[in-house]
C-alpha cells in the first residue's frame, strides 16, 4: 500500500503547491479578480461598473452603470456640444489611465473653444455592428450632437465575419452574441495564466467553460477547434479559414476573440471580403437611419492597424510583405473606406498615422500588443476635433 500512500502525498503536495502559486499570484495581480464583462443585457455587452486595472501597464480606468469611461476633461458647465465615441478596446482602453484615453482627450481639445461633454463607450470585442447597436440602445436616453464610431482596421472586418448578426431590408440587426459562461476555473488567476499562454503560443482560446448565447440560442455558437502550428502568421492564416467556414455554416463566436484580419491585409478572400462589405453596408445604413431619428451628426473615425503602418512589430510585418503577394498596406482601411462610400462622413487616421511608430505600444513596451497608446490618442483627437469644430 505504500504507492497509495505516496500517490496521496504527491497529490497533496502538488494541491498546496498550486494554492500557494494561486495566493501569490493574486497578490500580484489582484486586478485579475475583478469581473469586467457585463452580460446583464441581452442586447448590448458592457465593461462592468467601477474601477478595472490592467496590471501589465499600470493603468486605471472607471466606468459607470451605463459602461461609459468616466471623463475628468468634461466641461462642468451648461455644454454647447455633447459628442460620443463608441467602439472596441481602443476605445475602452483600459491600458491608459482616466485622463489620456480618446474621450478624454477629445474633450480637452474641444474645451479650448466651447464647453463640450464627451462620453465613450468601448468593449473589447466590439465590432462595428455591436458599436451601433450599443450607441442606438445609450441614445434612448441620452441626447447627443455627435456620434463618432471608431474602426479599428485590424480586427473589426473579421468581427464583422464572427459576430455574423443579420442583414435585414439593406440595415444590420441585433440578433444577441456569444460570450463565455464564467465556473471556477475561470476565477483562477493560474487558469487564466494559462490560458493567456496559450493563446499566445497557438493563437486559439482554452474553452473548457461553455459558450453560452445571450439570447438562449446556444446551438449556435461556435469555436474554432484547429490548432495552428507554426509563427504567429501561420497560425493567423489558419484562424481565417476556421472563420469563414464558422460564418458559411450559421455559426457565431465569442465577441472576444479578436485576432488581425490577414484575410483583408493580404486580400484573398474573395468571399469574406464581399461578406464583410455587405456587413458594413448594413452598418452604414443602420447609422444614417439612426442619425435621422435622434438628429445627431454621425462620423466614422478608421484607425489603422499598427502592422499596416509601423514597424513596432516587424516580425510580423516581415512575413505578411512576403507571403501576402496582393499586400498593400492600406487594404484594409480601403475595404471599410469602400463599403461606408461617402454615405457617412468620413475620417481616415491611415496618411496621419502611416510611419508614426510612436502612436503604439511597441513589442518592448507591450509585447504582442498592437493597441494605439496616448500620443496615439492624443494626435487622433486632434483630427476629430478639427473635424468637429468644422462641421
Amino acid at each position: 500500500m505504500s504507492w497509495i500512500k505516496n500517490a496521496a502525498l504527491f497529490l497533496v503536495s502538488t494541491l498546496i503547491s498550486l494554492a500557494v502559486l494561486e495566493g501569490g499570484l493574486r497578490i500580484l495581480y489582484a486586478d485579475k479578480l475583478a469581473v469586467q464583462r457585463d452580460h446583464a443585457d441581452a442586447y448590448i455587452p458592457k465593461h462592468s461598473e467601477g474601477v478595472l486595472r490592467d496590471s501589465a501597464f499600470g493603468a486605471s480606468a472607471t466606468f459607470d452603470s451605463l459602461g461609459i469611461r468616466h471623463n475628468p476633461n468634461n466641461c462642468e458647465g451648461a455644454p454647447t456640444r455633447r459628442v460620443l465615441i463608441v467602439g472596441d478596446s481602443n476605445i475602452a482602453a483600459l491600458f491608459v489611465n482616466d485622463g489620456l484615453d480618446l474621450s478624454a482627450q477629445l474633450a480637452d481639445a474641444l474645451n479650448q473653444s466651447e464647453c463640450a461633454v464627451v462620453d465613450a463607450l468601448g468593449v473589447a470585442g466590439y465590432g462595428p455592428d455591436q458599436s451601433v447597436f450599443a450607441a442606438e440602445n445609450l441614445m434612448k436616453s441620452r441626447e447627443y450632437d455627435d456620434v463618432v464610431f471608431h474602426i479599428f482596421a485590424d480586427n473589426d472586418a473579421g468581427d464583422l465575419l464572427r459576430n455574423n448578426n443579420p442583414v435585414e431590408n439593406g440595415q444590420s440587426v441585433n440578433a444577441g452574441y456569444c460570450f463565455p459562461k464564467r465556473n471556477f476555473l475561470d476565477r483562477l488567476v493560474l487558469t487564466q495564466a494559462v490560458k493567456k499562454a496559450v493563446y499566445i503560443a497557438t493563437g486559439q482560446q482554452l474553452n473548457w467553460h461553455n459558450s453560452i448565447h445571450s439570447l438562449g440560442s446556444e446551438e449556435l455558437c461556435k469555436s474554432p477547434e484547429t490548432l495552428a502550428e507554426g509563427g504567429q502568421f501561420d497560425r493567423l492564416r489558419v484562424r481565417a479559414a476556421e472563420d469563414l467556414i464558422i460564418n458559411q455554416s450559421g455559426g457565431v463566436q465569442i465577441y472576444m476573440d479578436d485576432r488581425f484580419d490577414i484575410e483583408f491585409a493580404c486580400n484573398d478572400s474573395p468571399l469574406a471580403a464581399q461578406i464583410v462589405g455587405s456587413q458594413m453596408r448594413g452598418v452604414v445604413s443602420k447609422v444614417t437611419s439612426l442619425a435621422e431619428d435622434f438628429d445627431f451628426n454621425p462620423v466614422f473615425l478608421i484607425q489603422p492597424s499598427e502592422y499596416d503602418v509601423t514597424d513596432n512589430h516587424s516580425d510580423l510585418s516581415a512575413d505578411i510583405q512576403a507571403e501576402c503577394p496582393a499586400y498593400v498596406p492600406r487594404n484594409i482601411t480601403s475595404l471599410f473606406i469602400q463599403s461606408i462610400d461617402g454615405a457617412v462622413p468620413t475620417i481616415s487616421l491611415f496618411e496621419p498615422f502611416d510611419g508614426c511608430d510612436a502612436c503604439y505600444f511597441t513589442a518592448e513596451e507591450a509585447g504582442g500588443d498592437n493597441h494605439w497608446n496616448a500620443v496615439g490618442m492624443q494626435k487622433a483627437a486632434g483630427f476629430v476635433s478639427e473635424y468637429l469644430l468644422q462641421n
